[in-house]
C-alpha cells in the first residue's frame, strides 16, 4: 500500500496551490484535495477552476464562482464517462471577496463528503428533482416477471449515484449500488396491470424521496 501526495504550485491564476492527499494508492476514491486561493483571488469575480487529472483513472474538479456563489465538485474517472460524485456547495451571501481561502475537499468511496472554506463547512445547495417513466407490458415483455430485474433508470440524486430497478413486481431505488456506500431507499410492490401501461414519477429533494404510480403517491422515504 502506497500514499499518493502531490502539490502544484500556481497551476492556474488564481490559485496559489493545490495538492491532493490519498492514503492507499489501491483507493483513490478517498482522500483529501486542498486549494488555496491567491490573495483577493474571488474579488476578480471570474470562476476559479482547481483540476486534477490522473489519466484514465482520477479526476476532481472543484468551480469556484463568485458571481453565483456556487461551487459545483465533481469526482470520477478521466476516461469520458460522467462523474461518480456531482455536488453542489454554495459560497456564504457574505463572504469577503479581499480575503485568502483554502478550501478543502473531502472524499469517500467516490462520493465527495465535505467542502470547508477556512476551515468552516459548507452548505449543499438543494437540487430538487424528477425523474419519470413507463411500464409497458407490450414493451417491456416479461418486465413483471418474478426473478427478471430490469433499470428503469439512473440519475444524480443531491451528488449520488440513484439507479432504479425492478425485480418482478417490486421496484427498489438504491444509490451507490455495488460501492462500500450502498444505500437502499425503498423498495415497494406496485399493483401491476399487464393489460395496461403504467407511469411511475419519482421526485426528491435532499432529505426525501416520493414515489407515484399511475399519479398516486405509494410511499414517502428519507434519504
Amino acid at each position: 500500500m502506497g500514499k499518493i501526495n502531490y502539490r502544484l504550485d500556481k497551476p492556474v491564476q488564481g490559485i496559489k496551490f493545490s495538492e491532493i492527499d490519498i492514503p492507499n494508492d489501491q483507493k483513490l476514491g478517498t482522500g483529501i484535495y486542498t486549494t488555496a486561493l491567491e490573495p483577493s483571488a474571488l474579488a476578480k469575480k471570474k470562476p476559479v477552476v482547481s483540476m486534477i487529472v490522473n489519466v484514465p483513472r482520477f479526476q476532481l474538479s472543484v468551480n469556484i464562482n463568485p458571481l453565483t456563489k456556487e461551487i459545483p465538485v465533481l469526482l470520477g474517472k478521466a476516461d469520458e464517462s460522467n462523474p461518480i460524485s456531482n455536488v453542489m456547495f454554495s459560497l456564504p451571501e457574505n463572504v469577503s471577496l479581499e480575503e485568502q481561502y483554502v478550501f478543502i475537499t473531502e472524499f469517500k468511496n467516490w462520493q465527495i463528503e465535505s467542502l470547508s472554506m477556512n476551515n468552516v463547512s459548507l452548505a449543499r445547495k438543494v437540487r430538487p428533482g424528477t425523474i419519470t417513466f413507463w411500464f409497458d407490458p407490450q414493451i417491456n415483455k416479461n418486465a413483471f416477471t418474478d426473478g427478471i430485474n430490469v433499470n428503469w433508470g439512473t440519475f444524480n440524486c443531491n451528488g449520488e449515484v440513484c439507479i432504479v430497478i425492478s425485480e418482478g413486481r417490486v421496484l427498489t431505488a438504491y444509490l451507490n449500488k455495488d460501492l462500500s456506500s450502498e444505500s437502499m431507499i425503498f423498495s415497494q410492490e406496485l399493483n401491476v396491470n399487464e393489460s395496461k401501461p403504467h407511469m411511475v414519477a419519482i421526485t426528491w429533494s435532499n432529505t426525501e424521496m416520493v414515489l407515484y404510480f399511475d399519479g398516486r403517491q405509494e410511499g414517502q422515504f428519507e434519504i
